[in-house]
């Protein structure tokens, strides 16, 4: 069980996020309203993911205590 957590520790998820941010924004330029709707709705989830991150690092700091 030890290994998923240590693989995602690996992987830069905060930089994961900006990049797939940064991607979505360009969608977000779409002259196309609905494309512009769904990329905002996206990047707020994104955003919100990365706010919990930390905090999911913390939880695994928890377990493996």
């Amino acid at each position: 069980m030890n290994k998923p957590i240590e693989e995602r520790r690996r992987a830069s998820l905060s930089g994961l996020l900006d990049s797939a941010i940064r991607t979505i924004n360009q969608i977000a330029q779409s002259p196309d309203t609905n494309t512009r709707m769904l990329a905002g709705q996206a990047i707020g989830n994104l955003q919100r993911m990365r706010s919990l991150l930390p905090a999911r690092r913390e939880l695994d700091r928890k377990s493996r205590a």
